[in-house]
Order: structure tokens, then C-alpha cells, then sequence
């Protein structure tokens, strides 16, 4: 869910030699809390600023931001939860290989932990999406 939302982020940074765009879209869908085992059904609004480029050379010009806000609600706990990020990135990155860690909170308006999910992007030298891959954790 949040991995898609994340995901086309970095895909248009990706895809295009000059990209400029402005976008508010909405997401939905579900992730397990690996905390407590709950299916959380997310929804909610992504708002992705970007004005990146790719030079000939492979160099990567980016300054983006990405804001992600929504709600969800655990099954079989029935618990809220909250999840929320701002990503800005403003940097000159050498021909690939690149990594960029991309880092969500997604808060437990209850009982159950807190968690993480971590999504690793990596760009290849001609700024291509290489292997992406995708990491969660249990924070109280």
C-alpha cells in the first residue's frame, strides 16, 4: 500500500530526463502490522512535488517532496491506526549505482506496537531502477 504510493514516487523520478509535476492523489490498500499480526486497510492522500532531471551522463538532479497522510483500521483488532511521512530530497547524485532508504511510521492508536516500513530504491547507472526491496519492524 504504502510501498506503491512510495514506489511510483521514485519511478517518476526515475523515468524521466526532465521531469517537473505537481500531484495529489489518493492511495488505499493493506499491509500487516508485523507487531501484532493485524491487516490494516489504509486509506488516504499522497502530495508528490518533484522538479528532477537525468543528464546524458547519468548524473541525477533531484529535488522532490513527498507527503503521505491516511488512516487505517486493524482486522481482527478493530485498533486505529495513522500513518504519515514527509519526504524532501534536494541533491546532485553521481552516475548510479544510487540507494535511497525510504522510512514510513505507521502509529497504533491502541494498544498494539508502533511499526516500520523501510523500502531501499537503488538506481542504476543510467538511472534505471534497479532491485528494490522492502523491510519491516516493531517500534513501541
Amino acid at each position: 500500500m504504502v510501498a506503491f504510493a512510495v514506489f511510483a514516487t521514485f519511478l517518476l523520478i526515475a523515468t524521466a530526463a526532465s521531469a517537473t509535476s505537481d500531484t495529489t492523489t489518493p492511495f488505499n490498500g493493506n499491509t500487516t502490522n508485523p507487531c501484532n499480526g493485524d491487516t490494516v486497510a489504509f486509506q488516504g492522500q499522497e502530495h508528490v512535488v518533484n522538479n528532477n532531471r537525468v543528464n546524458p551522463n547519468g548524473t541525477l538532479f533531484m529535488n522532490s517532496m513527498d507527503q503521505v497522510h491516511g488512516q487505517g483500521v486493524g482486522n481482527p483488532s478493530a485498533l486505529q491506526y495513522n500513518v504519515g511521512k514527509t519526504t524532501k530530497m534536494n541533491g546532485k547524485f553521481p552516475p548510479g549505482p544510487v540507494i535511497f532508504r525510504d522510512r514510513t511510521k505507521v502509529n497504533s492508536n491502541g494498544p498494539a506496537d508502533n511499526f516500520f516500513e523501510t523500502f531501499f530504491f537503488r538506481f542504476n547507472q543510467d538511472g534505471s531502477i534497479g532491485n528494490t526491496s522492502f523491510e519491516s519492524d516493531c517500534r513501541g
